[in-house]
């Protein structure tokens, strides 16, 4: 992983022309080019590409407080950042017919499904917490979902009977968010990020700083590299005085007859690299995560991977990913293999700063990547205030959208963030 430039730089606001607003992208090569953010002070974006040919792209909105999820929808890319065709869609006032969530919410997720539209994305299950995030399923019957009151709350993801974490009523019983579903060989799964707490089910010490973990019979332990004195850049670790925490992502598998309900919920992926494990972060709080949050399916002909974002939120954060290398159980760690070092990170030359949480989709044919990126190094908690310690306050996230191509080993090749290349 390069080393982060210590540089404060600013993004330029980006101003287009009227004709090249009109172009849905320019084709470059092998590429598809959207140029800069796409939507400012927005993040966490999901898109989907749907049969009327319109793109829905659902996104955290209304940062400090985060009380809405924003739709939006258009038939060209480019156009995302000029469309009025939007909405916030679920907030704390959303009827419910299960469980009601209340503000904080995080990484929406747009689909249609056997001709209804859902909606996948964390929210807090307590209106005083900030910290009580749980998975959320929210549902429209209507053809038009861009409408305040077209959605109704399904309620809270729980885990059943048939979870291999059989002592718990519901594993998904501490911080979570980063909730996907996707279709593989008939059967649908659900992934999300969990943040590891003690129980009978893992075992961690009395400072947390090793995770053992019990898979496919054998016991695994992790290490917290948050706390290690020299990272494997051999540069000193300036964060091992923080406390720590551990977010894994979760798989599990569901159904469109009820999506708030998973079944053979396992641990897939714990962060295991210092690039996981917030130590290159300089701008976060006192809290330094080993985390594994946002998953995202990407299926390319017969490869399963599975993209996912990792290290604190700032500019360190960058994405990873892994492969299945036998997809007869999915919910089996052992038959995953993980990159050991980042895909797609923070790019100096193009003042494109932590990128992660991404979707894919599809334009003419190329595959397509959206994601979230910071404009400017550091926190800021206004576009123009000084440097803050707080990632969720700071309003500098941006929607971005990149084409992306094959590696002759089957990878994606993201390329650089910001970037055509």
């Amino acid at each position: 992983m390069k080393k982060l430039l210590s540089i404060i730089t600013a993004a330029a606001s980006v101003i287009l022309s009227a004709s090249f607003l009109a172009s849905c992208s320019e084709d470059v090569e092998n590429y598809k080019v959207y140029t800069g953010p796409l939507v400012q002070r927005r993040s966490e974006p999901g898109v989907y590409l749907h049969s009327d040919g319109n793109y829905y792209c659902a996104l955290a909105y209304e940062y400090g407080t985060w009380a809405s999820i924003e739709l939006r929808r258009t038939d060209c890319i480019n156009n995302f950042r000029i469309t009025d065709d939007q909405a916030a869609v679920i907030s704390a006032s959303t009827t419910s017919e299960g469980d009601a969530n209340y503000a904080y919410f995080f990484g929406p997720e747009i689909r249609f499904i056997d001709g209804s539209w859902y909606m996948f994305y964390s929210a807090s299950t307590s209106s005083t917490s900030s910290w009580t995030q749980r998975p959320f399923v929210a549902r429209c019957d209507e053809e038009d979902p861009v409408s305040t009151s077209a959605w109704t709350v399904l309620g809270k993801v729980e885990a059943v009977t048939d979870s291999e974490f059989n002592t718990y009523d519901d594993i998904i019983d501490s911080y979570s968010l980063g909730t996907t579903v996707f279709e593989y060989d008939d059967q649908w799964y659900m992934m999300w990020s969990q943040r590891i707490a003690n129980g009978s089910d893992w075992d961690l010490d009395d400072d947390d700083t090793t995770l053992t973990l019990e898979i496919d019979g054998e016991n695994k332990t992790y290490e917290d590299l948050a706390h290690s004195t020299l990272t494997s850049y051999n540069e000193t670790n300036p964060n091992t005085d923080t406390n720590i925490y551990w977010d894994c992502i979760f798989i599990g598998k569901t159904s469109p007859d009820d999506f708030t309900q998973v079944t053979d919920a396992k641990i897939i992926s714990v962060p295991e690299y210092d690039w996981e494990c917030g130590i290159y972060s300089e701008h976060s709080d006192t809290s330094f995560g080993n985390t594994n949050n946002a998953p995202q399916a990407l299926i390319h002909g017969n490869d399963l991977f599975v993209v996912f974002s990792a290290s604190d939120m700032d500019e360190s954060y960058c994405m990873g990913i892994m492969k299945c290398n036998n997809t007869s159980d999915l919910t089996s760690m052992a038959n995953w293999t993980k990159s050991s070092s980042p895909v797609f990170e923070s790019d100096t030359s193009y003042q494109t700063y932590g990128p992660g949480h991404c979707s894919f989709t599809t334009d003419d044919g190329y595959d397509v990547m959206f994601y979230s990126a910071r404009l400017q190094y550091g926190l800021s908690l206004t576009s123009t205030g000084s440097t803050g310690t707080d990632s969720y306050s700071d309003k500098n996230r941006a929607l971005y959208a990149k084409s992306f191509t094959w590696k002759s080993n089957g990878y994606p090749d993201f390329g650089r963030a910001g970037g055509r290349d």
